[in-house]
């Protein structure tokens, strides 16, 4: 990531006091905000939202939506603090029942849909091209650990590439990333 977007980059960390920090190596090799995520929202974070406010970004995109509470309780915040989202769906035949979901105490308008996989070119550069920031905060989930670990990985490497790739064609001035349950949940001794 810092490779393609020198410094624009924030980290989050779900909860580093009871599940450790992120390894050393896994991080950028260049300066970097670190969040630390304590709560289901990534948007609850003072230093995300200060910085949101002092560049008067008004609008984001969000990649994964409809995969996770966490997701949908950061848009949620997003929302409500009166910023314009735009919400990536594999399908857009689910956006009204992504809608509802979220509930009706929100300004409308200020959430669009659009259709983006995280294993397909088609519509990154597009949907990415009004926004000023943008969050990929989706990742394969399994319940289950994978046989294959490339059924996590490769969807999960090349989606963030092209999420990369498309904020750097547009100019985004920062993006989020988060990573999968998968990177703690999986692939260590359980004993």
């Amino acid at each position: 990531a810092y490779q393609i977007l020198d410094k624009n980059i924030f980290v989050s960390e779900q909860n580093p006091i009871k599940l450790g920090k992120t390894i050393p190596n896994l991080l950028p090799k260049v300066s970097f905000n670190k969040i630390q995520k304590m709560t289901f929202s990534l948007a609850t974070s003072k230093d995300l939202l200060d910085e949101l406010k002092n560049k008067k970004i008004t609008n984001l995109i969000v990649c994964g939506f409809e995969t996770h509470i966490c997701i949908q309780q950061s848009v949620l915040e997003l929302l409500n603090n009166g910023y314009e989202v735009k919400g990536s769906l594999r399908d857009l035949k689910r956006e009204d029942e992504v809608r509802k979901s979220l509930g009706t105490e929100f300004n409308n308008n200020n959430l669009e849909f659009c259709k983006l996989d995280l294993l397909n070119d088609e519509g990154w550069d597009d949907a990415a091209s009004d926004c000023d920031y943008l969050f990929h905060i989706a990742s394969p989930c399994f319940v289950e650990e994978p046989k294959d670990e490339n059924e996590l990985i490769t969807p999960a490497l090349e989606g963030t590439l092209r999420a990369l790739k498309a904020a750097h064609k547009s100019k985004i001035k920062k993006v989020v990333l988060t990573s999968s349950m998968g990177a703690i949940a999986y692939g260590h001794n359980k004993s």
